[in-house]
């Protein structure tokens, strides 16, 4: 039994089926070897029942996984009623026969499928961690049975489970420390998208109840982004007047150490492990940070009005409709939101604007593996252009027909503030709205709920500018275009530029911390392993995503003119991490970034075109636009290659 369970995951590293294989056989030779009443029987019945499934899905092969449900049913069977390993065997249980079911479309094996999750739900103890993926697997039993039989209460216990499952984990996540925020938020990332789709669907079932049904849609589908950033972006916020000045000291203090040490703990995320007995310490320091803190802000919320706001900002409590219906009124007719969420099998995308009592919610289907061949093709037909290459872009052909049907709701709007997630991340959304038509001005935001904590941020009264182009002037890595891109940016800002050698760390750090705005035209990659090690590539050294957020910046536009520094990679579910929001942690108000590695003379041209159209009095959003329109209308670089990568990221004013 150990054996397979060894070469299992030894397999689940490398992939390599051999492993896989000789798991299977050592577990039915184990099976074999076990007497019929030994308490092991039913371990090792479930853990062949796990490595038949694995090898299903690679084969696809139906006796694989009539032979796992087989073994699964009797390591049930062999369980005693009141093991804590019943309900983990019942839930695989109920997997398997609901993937029979995908493959076969019995009824009855998905009402099996249900039978097993229920009993699994009834097996679990309350606080037990396994609870919200149980439920969550119920309720996607019961809305693929509401599919099949437009039954009215299977749809109500899906939407029951869903809910419960939600309910569960957010409960858990309320003061948990940022490793396990992340492990929680990547492991359970399905609970907040299954949620999201039953009740989208319960809206198109149900027309009184859609109103509220959309809203709290959109409600947890911003939830589910940049949580940790949010929340540590909660310093620095202005408290209202009317606090006992000794009360507000001691939760300044209490607040800052809170966030010293979630710093700590997002900082070391993929770096080298630290010393349990110092993470235990820091551990229960916390918890006794967090419940004096919670007190206090207790206290402050009862009293209403402004300082209850303030609070909610504070702790970082999740959007309520409230707070998305009053941004959208603080911004005006001139503004529409978009949310962009990704579902287990399709894409949903809402629609807000001031004044609106509920979202537009409007989603398209995804077969397995499309998600992943819009990243692909956008990647070879964009990414990697090939001027002799006379295709043309497919990338967006399943984004238009969601887009067509958001647009016109758009209307007047001359701009957009979207929130994407999932891959929607990596996608050139202002070139899919042009594609589409619109021809207004597009602001990205890592959340809807980030927007206002960035819009608040005081603006710096300095006019200070660093600006450092081709630290690197070697044969392989001399960026000439980027050096007289820096050239051109500084004459226009009133910057001495920092070029070719002295670009080095040490001088970019010293001023980074009171420049408005930086320039940064650079090398720059981004780490997939490690998003927090992705850096700018300065004279003497690499500035890395981890250092980034060390900085305390008062930036209210910071510049990265180089490859790749829009891009981001997961540290749990749709918590990113990369340069962008680095230094988006570190203090600056709103960012123009890239999604790919971009051309050095057509960008040199799109800055300078951007610098201009500011000080022709354009706000951020309309400089870029005016600025790509300027690039894209020179023959040789109409492509999106050229012109499309840039994205504005935060206040755009």
């Amino acid at each position: 039994n150990n054996l397979g369970s060894g070469l299992r995951a030894r397999y689940a590293r490398s992939g390599d089926l051999h492993d896989l294989q000789r798991a299977i056989q050592v577990w039915e030779q184990a099976v074999k070897a076990t007497p019929a009443g030994s308490p092991d029987l039913p371990s090792r019945l479930n853990n062949l029942g796990n490595g038949l499934s694995d090898r299903y899905a690679r084969s696809g092969d139906l006796h694989d996984l009539q032979r796992a449900i087989d073994a699964w049913e009797q390591a049930v069977k062999a369980t005693p009623a009141g093991s804590p390993n019943l309900p983990s065997r019942l839930n695989n249980l109920g997997n398997g026969l609901s993937a029979r079911y995908a493959r076969s479309g019995d009824l009855h094996d998905l009402q099996r499928a249900i039978d097993a999750w229920e009993q699994a739900v009834k097996a679990t103890p309350a606080g037990s961690p396994e609870r919200a993926a149980i439920l969550n697997n119920l309720g996607s039993g019961l809305r693929d049975r509401y599919a099949q039989t437009r039954e009215p209460q299977a749809l109500e216990a899906a939407l029951k489970a869903h809910e419960q499952a939600f309910n569960f984990l957010e409960a858990r996540l309320a003061d948990s420390p940022v490793p396990y925020k992340l492990g929680q938020q990547g492991q359970f990332a399905a609970v907040y998208a299954d949620l999201v789709s039953a009740r989208l669907l319960k809206a198109n079932a149900a027309p009184p109840e859609a109103p509220a049904l959309r809203r709290d849609a959109l409600v947890v589908a911003e939830m589910t982004k940049s949580r940790v950033l949010t929340a540590l972006m909660s310093r620095g916020l202005p408290l209202p007047p009317g606090v006992p000045v000794e009360e507000a000291a001691r939760e300044a203090h209490l607040f800052e150490e809170l966030t010293n040490l979630d710093e700590k703990a997002l900082l070391e995320r993929g770096a080298t492990p630290q010393d349990t007995q110092v993470e235990r310490l820091r551990m229960e320091r916390r918890e006794q940070v967090v419940g004096e803190l919670r007190g206090i802000w207790s206290r402050w919320a009862k009293r209403g009005g402004e300082l209850a706001d303030w609070v909610a900002l504070r702790r970082a409590d999740p959007p309520k409709w409230e707070d998305l219906a009053r941004l959208a009124d603080d911004l005006g007719p001139e503004t529409a939101l978009m949310s962009f969420f990704a579902l287990r099998d399709g894409i949903a995308l809402f629609v807000l604007r001031a004044g609106w009592q509920e979202p537009r919610a409007f989603t398209v289907e995804t077969l397995r593996g499309q998600q992943g061949d819009i990243l692909q093709r956008l990647v070879r037909e964009v990414h990697l252009y090939d001027r002799t290459d006379r295709r043309g872009e497919t990338w967006d052909r399943l984004l238009q027909p969601l887009l067509a049907e958001a647009l016109p709701l758009v209307g007047e709007a001359r701009r957009i503030v979207f929130a994407p997630q999932s891959f929607g991340h990596l996608l050139p959304w202002a070139v899919a709205l042009r594609r589409a038509g619109w021809q207004g001005r597009l602001v990205a935001v890592p959340a809807l709920g980030l927007l206002p904590r960035l819009r608040d941020k005081a603006r710096p009264t300095n006019g200070k500018a660093l600006v450092a182009g081709n630290p690197l002037p070697t044969p392989e890595l001399n960026l000439p275009y980027a050096e007289e891109e820096a050239r051109q940016v500084a004459a226009m800002l009133g910057a001495q530029p920092l070029l070719r050698h002295q670009a080095t760390k040490q001088a970019v750090l010293a001023a980074l911390s009171d420049a408005s705005i930086i320039h940064l035209a650079t090398h720059a990659y981004f780490h997939g392993g490690s998003p927090l090690d992705s850096g700018i590539l300065l004279a003497d050294g690499i500035l890395t995503a981890r250092e980034v957020m060390q900085q305390r910046l008062e930036a209210d536009l910071l510049v990265l003119s180089a490859c790749e520094t829009g891009i981001a990679g997961t540290l749990g579910g749709d918590e990113l991490a990369g340069l962008a929001q680095a230094f988006l942690y570190a203090g600056a108000r709103s960012l123009l970034v890239s999604l790919w590695s971009v051309d050095d003379p057509a960008t040199a041209a799109l800055m300078t075109a951007f610098y201009q159209a500011r000080q022709n009095g354009a706000d951020k959003a309309e400089a870029l636009r005016t600025a790509m329109d300027f690039v894209r209308s020179q023959p040789r670089w109409a492509h999106t290659y050229y012109w499309g990568a840039f994205v504005l990221m935060g206040d755009w004013t």
